[in-house]
């Protein structure tokens, strides 16, 4: 199945999901202190002129990158049709493209690529892997991934913007039920879980040089309970080497707490 299908993807969205994910905003939401932390390793680049938003979604994530990169082409992917259609209706003056089999790019098209709460989408490590072959495809030399997506302890947390109902001991390739809480109303979705150690693997096997990873604390001081609450994002960085390396890191073992 070529990469950019449906296949690709746990979760399937339609018209009504779409524009629920499209009524979320970012500040005062569980997702702000994560592209905040995207913000920060963006702008310490040096002047990105050709940027990919991969898996846009309803384009939220796009139009924050078009706001930090006024001068740079941002363009925003997805395999929704419905996604980017409401991205389209949101900002009509965007560049959004529906993937159907890849991504329709040349190679080494961009300087930046930046992906937000996507890689909970793929189903299996496979997947993940030939995602991470196909960016590394379409990223220049020297080029940087950002990504974001949930972190392990999250997956049985609740937060303001989302919550996990599994409190079973997860493995990598797991799925954890999360309802998401929309202005527009609810979204109950199939996330994947990865931890840190699978992506890094992933992602470093198709070429990518590791970079840096961080936790961007939570808005939400604890749950209600008392206890504190663990950060919902990790924030990772890779960057696209001249010639591809070659070397391997073998995925020791399928729990998350043993690849945190």
């Amino acid at each position: 199945m070529p990469f950019g299908t449906r296949r690709h993807s746990v979760n399937v969205y339609d018209h009504e999901a779409a524009v629920r994910y499209g009524s979320f905003g970012l500040i005062g939401t569980t997702y702000e202190p994560g592209f905040r932390e995207i913000q920060r390793i963006v702008l310490r680049l040096s002047d990105p002129i050709n940027v990919l938003d991969f898996g846009c979604g309803a384009g939220r994530s796009t139009r924050f990158l078009k706001s930090l990169m006024p001068s740079a082409e941002v363009i925003g992917i997805d395999i929704s049709d419905a996604m980017v259609n409401e991205s389209r209706r949101i900002d009509p003056d965007g560049h959004y493209i529906l993937s159907t089999g890849g991504i329709p790019a040349e190679d080494a098209a961009f300087d930046l690529i930046v992906s937000t709460n996507v890689l909970v989408e793929v189903p299996d490590y496979d997947n993940l892997k030939s995602i991470a072959a196909e960016l590394f495809r379409v990223c220049r030399p020297n080029g940087i991934f950002v990504l974001m997506t949930g972190s392990f302890r999250s997956y049985r947390s609740s937060y303001r913007s989302f919550s996990y109902s599994s409190r079973n001991k997860l493995r990598n390739g797991a799925r954890a039920e999360c309802t998401i809480l929309t202005p527009a109303g609810t979204i109950v979705v199939l996330d994947t879980v990865w931890s840190r150690g699978a992506i890094k693997a992933a992602f470093c096997n198709e070429g990518w040089k590791f970079c840096s990873c961080c936790y961007p604390p939570a808005l939400e001081a604890a749950n209600p309970d008392g206890l504190p609450v663990p950060p919902p994002f990790i924030i990772m960085s890779f960057r696209r080497p001249e010639r591809r390396p070659d070397h391997y890191i073998r995925l020791r073992s399928q729990t998350c707490d043993d690849l945190e």
